[in-house]
């Protein structure tokens, strides 16, 4: 399903198709993820500013508040929220959106916590994406950056995600970091 998740009626409009097809929600990965060109904070506009915090916190906070009380009348439910993008320069937009991604996680996991909900996030670090592979050049600075040399596949985050989302991480809620940093 394709949705906008800064419009809420879509998110809205997704979560009840969801519902509808499967009967119940147990798990939502929040994993949409944009920046705005790469440019220096000065040259930044507030359109910029308003795309890239209304996708990736604004975005991510639509669909868990459009899950949660689902997941709250079952008493039982796993969010797990993606964040990322430490202070690069020139992407300062994307690591401040990211960066309230989680405090927020933070906040959250404590307050759905009595609801049996457990709620994660987890930075992956710098990856080959569809924000980075678009610019050969830009893709060897990062992977240089990286503190492993290389930049992170989705074969990285898949089993962290896969346990996250598992009754194995029955008590792991909060922040999980990665990019060998």
């Amino acid at each position: 399903m394709k949705f906008d998740v800064r419009d809420r009626a879509a998110v809205d409009d997704m979560v009840k198709k969801g519902l509808e097809k499967f009967g119940r929600i147990d798990i939502l990965i929040n994993n949409a993820g944009v920046s705005s060109k790469w440019k220096p904070f000065l040259e930044m506009t507030q359109q910029d500013w308003d795309y890239d915090i209304g996708v990736n916190l604004y975005g991510q906070m639509n669909v868990a508040q459009a899950v949660l009380p689902h997941m709250i009348s079952r008493q039982s439910g796993r969010i797990i929220n993606t964040s990322g993008g430490q202070g690069i320069p020139g992407i300062s937009l994307y690591g401040a959106s990211k960066g309230a991604v989680v405090q927020w996680t933070r906040a959250l996991a404590r307050e759905v916590a009595p609801f049996g909900i457990i709620v994660s996030v987890y930075s992956p670090g710098l990856g080959a994406t569809g924000l980075t592979v678009n610019d050969p050049r830009e893709m060897e600075k990062l992977a240089k950056a990286s503190p492993l040399g290389r930049l992170c596949t989705p074969d990285d985050v898949g089993p962290l995600v896969a346990f996250m989302a598992s009754e194995l991480s029955n008590y792991f809620a909060g922040y999980f970091g990665g990019g060998g940093g």
